[in-house]
């Protein structure tokens, strides 16, 4: 946060965008997604995904290693999904992004794979199935690089591909994940600010490697400074959804930022990352 408050002060001066500052384009057509979060009771993820759709139609789905609980889950959905679709017959048809949380091992990720198949329609990617010890330095067996090699190719051939998440912190990560992963989700909070954003950015493209933004829970202050970044060459999708996670009270003294539309992201042209301070509760907090 200290990064992107020097490159949005410079921004300010220079009455540019951040993005604009960065020289990454201020469009992005490419989907943004909320998560639903995972709970025993099929009814709570229901209504998350509920309550994220006010901001886009796709989804994140969290999964553990329960085969039986998946399958109520995504079935689940799909029916939410379907009558949301009759309800409107011009509403965009929704994405979704698996998200495994590292909880799979080869064997339960083939079997989920005969799951995920039935929603082909839907899944665009496959996030973090495997552990995070196994992509760390000197982590895991030949054994288990290639089970996990050969999990990509089937997912691959499915039409799925395998984005890193727990496992993709900074710049050299990146070569310990070309063998199972076809892209890499980005988090500000993790890799260091936007110099280190753009640099594994690279990286991974000259790796042939998709892009994604996500974020931890924050407020539209962290997830504007994320969104600078979302239009540069190579992001298929992000989800900036953290500040939908935080009480109005801790965010009320901030308006503008960047919109939710038609399933995507929406760059404010304002100076800086668009945020303005709204009030006199705003005014109080910049002197103190």
């Amino acid at each position: 946060m200290v990064e992107v408050a020097v490159i949005s002060a410079i921004a300010l001066l220079l009455h540019v965008p951040n993005y604009e500052l960065l020289n990454v384009p201020g469009e992005s057509i490419a989907p943004t997604f909320y998560t639903a979060s995972l709970n025993d009771d099929v009814k709570i993820t229901l209504e998350s995904a509920t309550f994220g759709k006010q901001s886009t139609p796709n989804l994140k789905i969290k999964l553990n290693e329960n085969v039986d609980q998946s399958r109520q889950i995504l079935a689940a959905l799909k029916s939410w999904c379907s009558s949301e679709q009759e309800q409107n017959q011009n509403a965009i048809v929704p994405k979704w992004c698996v998200d495994a949380n590292c909880a799979w091992t080869p064997s339960l990720a083939l079997e989920m794979l005969k799951i995920l198949t039935l929603y082909t329609e839907y899944i665009v990617m496959v996030e973090q199935p495997f552990p995070v010890e196994l992509t760390l330095a000197g982590g895991g067996t030949k054994k288990e690089h290639d089970a996990w090699s050969k999990v990509k190719q089937k997912y691959n051939e499915a039409g799925f591909p395998i984005f890193a998440d727990e496992s993709m912190r900074i710049a050299s990560d990146i070569s310990r994940l070309t063998h199972i992963a076809n892209g890499i989700n980005i988090k500000m909070e993790k890799c260091g600010g936007y110099l280190q954003a753009l640099t594994i950015a690279a990286l991974a493209r000259d790796k042939g490697m998709a892009l994604w933004f996500g974020c931890m829970v924050g407020s539209r202050l962290s997830m504007n400074g994320t969104a600078a970044l979302v239009g540069m060459e190579g992001v298929v999708g992000s989800d900036l959804d953290g500040a939908a996670l935080v009480t109005e009270e801790c965010q009320s003294w901030l308006s503008g930022g960047f919109n939710f539309a038609d399933g995507s992201i929406q760059l404010s042209r304002d100076a800086g990352t668009g945020l303005r301070l709204t009030s006199d509760e705003g005014n109080l907090l910049l002197k103190k």
